[in-house]
């Protein structure tokens, strides 16, 4: 066997390896958001769904201080279902102060300006502080750079014109005031 297809049978298996990462980082974030419409469908009455909510609601700040944003958004996400947010009479039992709640998560999590909100604050976390990030944001980012950044001859990225690529064209680090 050649030393190049060797190389080659290595280089398949680390991204064979990779990939089922993400897929199974995948999976897990869709079993969460799932799991969260299941579990405000699985009441009967609107008072017993609105309870499960205010739980939910109650999970998802924690997740928020836990800075397990990856998992908030599948919160989010889930709260915002169409099977969940169409239950009017229900959300009619939500205490106003967790409908309030949700709407600053909703906001943080939001996808305008390019998740800016979410940038914002995660900007703001001391970095020593250990954070559970947004996978899709980064794979999104990930492939953004792949495609539009400048590249050296040598196929590497140049950071030091991505970055200020990055802030001109995709909103990083602009102010959002």
């Amino acid at each position: 066997m050649s030393t190049s297809r060797i190389s080659v049978e290595r280089r398949t298996q680390k991204y064979h390896l990779l990939t089922q990462h993400l897929d199974n980082w995948i999976h897990h974030w869709n079993s969460v958001s799932a799991w969260v419409i299941s579990e405000i469908l699985k009441d009967d009455t609107p008072r017993a769904r609105a309870n499960k909510i205010e739980r939910l609601i109650d999970i998802a700040k924690h997740l928020k201080q836990l800075f397990s944003f990856n998992t908030l958004y599948a919160f989010v996400t889930g709260f915002n279902h169409s099977s969940v947010s169409r239950l009017k009479k229900t959300w009619d039992h939500v205490k106003s102060s967790s409908q309030t709640s949700l709407n600053d998560l909703e906001e943080l999590m939001s996808n305008l300006e390019n998740f800016g909100a979410y940038r914002k604050h995660l900007g703001k976390v001391s970095i020593t502080v250990c954070k559970i990030p947004l996978l899709s944001l980064i794979l999104r980012d990930i492939e953004f750079l792949n495609v539009n950044s400048p590249k050296l001859k040598n196929g590497l990225w140049n950071f030091w014109q991505t970055s200020a690529h990055k802030k001109q064209d995709i909103g990083y680090g602009k102010d959002t005031k």
